[in-house]
């Protein structure tokens, strides 16, 4: 028997009504149906559904973290409230999760709310202890392809790829760190997880053709990634990396700007 987990981090106070009827809709019957007969006899698939409420949102996920693996989680989706998408969100993430082998990982492809609406996917530029800092990827590649960061707001994974981060937790947490000659920048909860990922092997992969919502005071999508494009080839593409990042890139063939 396989069990999956659904988890859904509620840091806001209130929650969008599209992201309510589409969260609906991806909890109906036949979707349900065509995400657990990826991985066998649906009627042998038990489903479970956790909410967390509360701030700061890495309290939530770590909680969330622990009612999946209390009860043997083999795979764990992550939805965030602040998200729009198809009603086959779930059996379309677990299918490409499916389809790569080395693949711990699978996210959905959507932009932050604010503009250039950088797509929320990407390398790492150093990973040190008290340090991340991570490059957007390029928009022009399309399909699934390895990554180091991603957002938690439409992703599955391995049960055993959460137990091999860590087997106690934190398994997310917010972080200030500082970088380039003193300049600020705090690390969120998700890249402080993907960092422990990379520590831990776990490979990350998105699809670029699954495109998600993002809730702000209009859904970016189509206009994201058409702004992010503007963006870069107004103020030039991400400088390329050196020879040491690439040697530590060694599966990465090409970079924006190089």
């Amino acid at each position: 028997m396989k069990t999956i987990s659904i988890c859904v981090p509620l840091a806001l106070q209130s929650v969008q009504m599209p992201f309510v009827k589409a969260f609906s809709r991806a909890l109906m019957p036949n979707p349900m149906y065509d995400m657990a007969i990826q991985v066998g006899d649906p009627s042998t698939v038990g489903v479970h559904l956790f909410f967390d409420h509360g701030f700061p949102v890495d309290v939530c996920r770590n909680n969330l973290v622990r009612k999946a693996l209390d009860v043997g989680s083999d795979y764990v989706f992550w939805v965030d409230a602040d998200q729009v998408f198809n009603s086959d969100l779930f059996s379309k993430l677990l299918k490409d999760l499916l389809s790569v082998p080395d693949a711990d990982v699978m996210s959905g492809l959507y932009c932050q709310r604010l503009s250039p609406y950088f797509p929320v996917a990407g390398m790492f530029e150093t990973l040190e202890d008290d340090c991340t800092h991570w490059f957007k990827m390029n928009v022009k590649k399309r399909g699934i392809f390895k990554v180091e960061v991603i957002g938690m707001g439409a992703c599955v994974m391995t049960g055993d790829a959460l137990r091999r981060v860590s087997d106690k937790g934190p398994w997310f947490l917010y972080q200030h760190n500082y970088y380039d000659k003193g300049i600020g920048r705090d690390t969120s909860e998700d890249i402080y997880f993907c960092g422990q990922a990379r520590k831990a092997g776990v490979n990350i992969y998105v699809n670029s053709k699954n495109l998600v919502g993002h809730l702000s005071d209009q859904v970016m999508m189509d206009q994201g990634y058409k702004e992010c494009k503007k963006h870069y080839n107004k103020y030039g593409w991400p400088k390329a990396m050196t020879k040491e990042q690439r040697e530590l890139r060694g599966d990465i063939e090409e970079w924006p700007g190089s």
